[in-house]
């Protein structure tokens, strides 16, 4: 058998016991994942997983970015509450008021 050593790392509770939970359904313990995971790096000379960092859409990054030029002042802002935006007129059915807040099971 190799010589082993020894390494001590910190983890966040809730991850090592969500890691461990997992690592238990795949029939090892956290030593052995680590030890797999060390392995397989040497073997293709990488991490073996990509790793990136959560970048919002281009839709998502475009919105962030007005918010921030609206509280920068670089351009004004639109509306200064949900009721003053423009609500466009909608042709709806004539319902009556009570019926609009029961079920649909009590529509008719």
């Amino acid at each position: 058998m190799a010589e082993t050593t020894n390494i001590n790392i910190r983890l966040d509770k809730n991850i090592k016991e969500q890691a461990e939970e997992l690592f238990s359904e795949f029939g090892m313990n956290i030593t052995t994942a680590i030890n797999v995971f060390m392995r397989q790096s040497i073997r293709e000379g990488r991490i073996p997983f990509e790793i990136s960092l959560e970048k919002p859409n281009a839709t998502t990054q475009a919105a962030m970015q007005e918010v921030e030029d609206m509280i920068s002042g670089k351009i004004p802002k639109r509306y200064q509450s949900v009721a003053a935006t423009p609500i466009q007129a909608v042709d709806l059915p004539d319902i009556p008021w009570e019926k609009v807040t029961d079920t649909p099971d009590n529509l008719s």
